[in-house]
């Protein structure tokens, strides 16, 4: 018989993930403060209990301690939420440019003043790059909170998911030096010359790829079929470099250093993308566990990453890349968990990972494409070959070597014949599924009777389970929240 210790021992960090992820909701809802952890630690505990059989020794001291572990991190979380505000102050001081992107019709630019991120709204005349070091004079104040509609976006939540504190209004911005050494100097510099030096379809994805930015017309043709997913930096771009990396320090005694000094030197490069942070972190838990000759399992490493995040950053919850890429590591870590063979998990795991983030994309963009289901699954295999080849190619070109502009060409046609398949295939599955409280609930339904099934073993108790716990939410939401 299954212990119901089966669960926890495999995958704790799951239990007090859930925790503090159900207590920011709660709260951001309407729930308070007070009660919001306490009804987390509430779920995970029914969790525990669903996902387990019999009972063992020392059971109810370790689910104590899990349960103590979600209280306190939720509470931990919501405080750092509750405390984080500005006053409006003036401001004359030196300021350095952190990021920048197109807002609209200006250009929103991240500030470092004093410590503390700020955002800027100024306008696209203003020819400010990141690493650039300005002399500003103005008012700092709160950021406007955005309204409380799940469905909708939320531009405070979006910087603040970014580090930013309050927002910046300029009253003089003076450049007093555009070149640095920093990694944001770095960034401004290696854009430049993506842009000067690739061609149209390279450049894209290695903006995308290598420092996270995206174009917008790549954006309309991946969105179309189903794979925007691939212009964000994720666990499928930290996978490549990985392999990359594990494959050139193989036969190195300092292998694990090496790997991780990489990783996250190419994290910073993206701009510590939400997604590309997780991806590594999970990583390092690996290259840590290796190294000290301890197991790990995947379901569990993911969920330690996304705790670590959250209270190093709750504001990450409310970012989409993070939870999109939470939502599909934990699908592809537990189905690879699950008593497959391995032709049906490479078969059925694309067509898994799209149906359990469809609730997200439907709340976020009020559609998802079937066509994706099919798109991806020649995609990712595809581009997982495409994306390291033109990376090397890049990189030959932008050194300035020989038979650059050759190389770089050759390097379009694969670009484009994949647009071209991949409207085809969009031609072929030109419909979408709307938004629909029923298409929700079966996404969500999906995603925790994986999650479910490969911490219990059982294909019933995980669907009831799930069942449950997708009543408990909608009753919370229905009935006390609203």
């Amino acid at each position: 018989m299954l212990s119901k210790v089966t669960s926890l021992s495999k995958a704790p960090a799951l239990f007090i993930l859930v925790g503090i992820c159900s207590a920011i909701l709660l709260y951001d809802t309407g729930l308070p403060f007070i009660v919001s952890p306490l009804t987390g630690a509430v779920l995970s505990f029914g969790m525990i209990l669903l996902s387990s059989r019999g009972t063992v020794k020392g059971f109810w001291a370790f689910s104590f301690l899990v349960l103590l572990l979600s209280v306190c991190m939720g509470y931990y979380s919501l405080a750092r939420i509750e405390h984080n505000h500005v006053d409006n102050t003036y401001v004359r001081m030196k300021g350095h440019v952190l990021s920048e992107r197109a807002w609209g019709g200006k250009r929103a630019i991240i500030l470092s003043l004093d410590g503390s991120r700020y955002i800027a709204k100024v306008s696209p005349n203003k020819g400010y790059r990141e690493g650039d070091t300005l002399f500003v004079t103005g008012y700092i104040i709160p950021m406007k909170s955005s309204l409380k509609n799940p469905g909708g976006f939320r531009e405070d939540m979006y910087w603040k998911a970014k580090g930013v504190k309050g927002e910046y209004l300029p009253e003089s911005m003076k450049l007093l030096s555009s070149s640095g050494k920093d990694i944001h100097s770095w960034r401004s510099y290696l854009r430049q010359k993506i842009l000067l030096s690739l061609p149209e379809k390279t450049r894209g994805y290695m903006l995308a790829s290598w420092l996270g930015a995206k174009d917008p017309d790549l954006v309309q043709i991946h969105s179309t079929s189903g794979t925007v997913h691939l212009l964000a930096v994720s666990g499928f771009h930290v996978a490549i470099l990985a392999s990359g990396l594990f494959f050139i320090f193989r036969n190195f005694s300092a292998c694990n250093i090496l790997i991780s000094l990489f990783l996250w030197l190419y994290v910073a490069l993206t701009g510590f993308a939400p997604s590309a942070s997780r991806a590594s972190m999970m990583l390092q838990l690996v290259l840590i566990s290796r190294f000290f000759g301890r197991p790990v399992t995947p379901i569990n490493s993911v969920s330690v990453a996304g705790v670590i995040m959250l209270c190093w950053n709750p504001f990450c919850f409310w970012d989409l890349g993070w939870r999109l890429s939470m939502v599909a590591s934990l699908t592809i870590s537990a189905f690879v968990e699950l008593e497959l063979h391995k032709r049906v998990k490479v078969f059925l795991i694309s067509p898994m990972v799209w149906l359990s983030t469809a609730a997200l994309i439907i709340s976020a963009f009020g559609q998802v494409p079937l066509s994706g289901t099919v798109v991806n699954l020649f995609t990712i295999p595809l581009f997982g070959i495409l994306l390291p080849l033109a990376s090397l190619i890049s990189i030959w070109v932008l050194f300035g070597f020989p038979f650059g502009d050759l190389f770089s060409i050759a390097c379009e046609i694969p670009f484009l014949a994949w647009e071209k398949v991949a409207h085809f295939f969009c031609f072929l599955f030109p419909y979408s599924l709307g938004s629909n409280w029923f298409v929700i609930i079966i996404s969500v339904l999906i995603f925790f009777a994986v999650i479910f099934r490969s911490i219990s073993y059982n294909f019933y108790r995980s669907l009831s389970a799930s069942g449950v716990v997708i009543i408990f939410l909608a009753f919370l939401y229905k009935y006390i929240l609203v």
